[in-house]
C-alpha cells in the first residue's frame, strides 16, 4: 500500500449529510490500514464544493485534488 497513490478525503466542515466525526473515524481506519491518506477540511463548506459561491475554497479544493493525482 505504500506505494499505492494517496486516499484524498474531501470534506466541508458543516455538512449536514455526512457528520465529519465520520470521515474521521473512516480516515482514522484507513490510516491503522496503512493506507496513504490525504484528508483536506474546507471551512464554511456544506456537501458539495460550491465553486461560484466560495472561490477561493474551490481554488484550493482543486489545487488538492490536482497534487493527489500527480
Amino acid at each position: 500500500m505504500a506505494n499505492d497513490p494517496p486516499f484524498l478525503l474531501i470534506h466541508g466542515e458543516i455538512d449536514e449529510v455526512v457528520l465529519i466525526s465520520q470521515l474521521e473515524r473512516f480516515t482514522e481506519a484507513l490510516g491503522q490500514a496503512g493506507v496513504n491518506i490525504k484528508f483536506l477540511r474546507i471551512p464554511k463548506a456544506g456537501h458539495g464544493p460550491d465553486i461560484l459561491e466560495t472561490q477561493s475554497q474551490g481554488t484550493n479544493y482543486i489545487s488538492e485534488m490536482v497534487k493527489c493525482l500527480n
